[in-house]
């Protein structure tokens, strides 16, 4: 799945989670800090990484995005827009500035920055807000809201400065929420907050000095929102197509974005290279652990397998059939002795899209996992021919961290003129599992056909490769009844 299971170190910007604070007696009803909105390069991997090293939960909050949860604090994250630019903290520090000792817990942009904090502390991260009159901004949200921020105690902080302000681009927005906004609205209209867009569940307000602030209802989500389970940005409060892959629009309950644990037995066991193999999966609620039995169809199958060796050289796509017990049985035979890598990739009922891998070792392996790593060599030329069929990978250049696409140019090898009989596969023109030489970052996404001014038959997606390393691409695609599959290798660099 596109985008959905990518693994992605050091590249994510976050903010803040888990504080409720109240204002001195007022007559504002006080608010309760909601959520930070963050533009990230890559959401699903901004969720693994906050997930795995904080203990924060991944959640799908329907009419407010995705992210992740502390008791009732969120952040939530949207894709940065590739073309964003993205502007650091002003130098000299201003003012009051806190000092940040790990570079790696710091994000900022034009107007904002953000400090993650140790999991063991009280507050998760901070966040600074530059203003031409700090003591005027706090009071905006004492006013309007009745809540005290910049004491110190609570993650927005204003400082001083005389320089134009600019809208950041990291930091989208703050919210803060009511059980009931219905109430609230016309109070803040009535003492001046101009109101910005209303949205289903909230709405977005101008804060002090242009600053967003989202006024929500923090009440559970109904049950009338769909969204793709392939591009999970595309939602509707109706049911359609996705506009990009084609697919149906699912509708999905409000629900944490939890993995679902999965087993796997093998017959014989340990496999033997060479002979057949009975492969069965059973999927497990990650709550009750009973086996789940209910999913969504994803580009035709309920169940996607991709079975890998870890040296590269070996990669099946298949699709396991589901038995009455709820379990899911496949036989397949590897070709030599070592350790393969399952990816089963598939979206329970009710829950989130997943992707969850596990290893098995064949009979007569008695190396190391590390010494079967792969060491990816990345192609000296980017066009291939299997089964008569000529196929050129081209890109803008392959830049971690942004968004680019990659085009696939497709002609036969006898007559070198474009391919005519392109027929979809699995409900699209082409799937392309992208996985990095350590087999820690992972995408399976599908590409759309177009012809190009010279008639050239071609299959364009678009993709983020999260880091500056070697990853192997297989692009699938069918054409006259026959599903060919073409490798490539390219490495990725960081733009200096």
């Amino acid at each position: 799945m596109e985008e959905v299971s990518t693994i992605v170190r050091g590249l994510i910007l976050f903010a803040a989670l888990a504080f409720s604070q109240q204002a001195p007696p007022t007559s504002t009803e006080p608010a309760t800090f909601h959520h930070f909105h963050v533009n990230v390069i890559e959401p699903a991997g901004s969720m693994e990484y906050f997930s795995s090293h904080n203990g924060a939960v991944k959640v799908i909050l329907q009419g407010f995005g995705v992210g992740v949860r502390t008791d009732k604090s969120y952040a939530l994250f949207e894709r940065l827009d590739e073309d964003a630019t993205v502007k650091k903290w002003p130098t000299p520090l201003p003012a009051g500035t806190l000092p940040c000792t790990d570079a790696d817990r710091c994000f900022e942009d034009a107007r904002s920055r953000l400090e993650m904090y140790p999991p063991d502390t009280g507050l998760i991260a901070r966040m600074e807000v530059l203003s031409h009159d700090p003591a005027q901004s706090r009071a905006w949200f004492e006013k309007h809201l009745g809540v005290r921020v910049g004491d110190g105690k609570t993650p927005i902080i204003f400082l001083p400065t005389t320089a134009p302000l600019e809208n950041g681009t990291v930091i989208d927005h703050i919210a803060f929420s009511y059980p009931n906004i219905s109430d609230v609205l016309p109070r803040l209209e009535k003492e001046g907050v101009r109101v910005l867009q209303t949205l289903p569940k909230s709405v977005m307000v101008e804060g002090p000095e242009g600053l967003r602030v989202e006024i929500a209802e923090d009440s559970e989500v109904g049950a009338d929102a769909y969204w793709c389970p392939m591009d999970p940005q595309v939602r509707s409060s109706k049911p359609g197509k996705c506009p990009k892959c084609g697919m149906q629009l699912v509708p999905l309950d409000p629900g944490e974005y939890v993995q679902y644990p999965v087993t796997l037995k093998t017959v014989p066991s340990p496999v033997a290279a060479g002979r057949p193999a009975k492969l069965t999966f059973a999927i497990h609620n990650p709550h009750t652990d009973a086996v789940v039995k209910n999913f969504e169809l994803v580009h035709t199958k309920i169940f996607h397998l991709f079975v890998i060796s870890h040296d590269f050289t070996f990669f099946e796509h298949i699709h396991p059939t589901e038995q009455k017990d709820g379990s899911f049985v496949i036989e397949t035979t590897v070709p030599k002795p070592g350790p393969y890598q399952t990816f089963s990739d598939f979206f329970p009922s009710g829950g989130s899209p997943q992707v969850v891998q596990k290893t098995f070792v064949t009979a007569g392996y008695t190396g190391s996992l590390l010494a079967a790593r792969a060491h990816l060599t990345p192609d000296a030329q980017l066009e291939k021919t299997v089964n008569g069929t000529r196929v050129r990978l081209d890109s803008s250049g392959y830049i971690a961290e942004f968004k680019q696409t990659l085009t696939f140019t497709i002609t036969d090898e006898a007559t070198g003129q474009p391919v005519k009989d392109m027929e979809q596969y699995l409900g699209a023109w082409a799937h392309l599992l992208m996985l990095s030489e350590d087999m820690g970052d992972y995408v399976h996404g599908h590409a759309t056909m177009d012809s190009n001014h010279d008639g050239a038959t071609q299959l364009n997606l678009d993709l983020i490769f999260p880091r500056a390393t070697n990853y192997r691409l297989w692009i699938q695609f069918q054409r006259g009844g026959r599903v060919i599959t073409v490798p490539f290798t390219v490495k990725t660099k960081r733009l200096s």
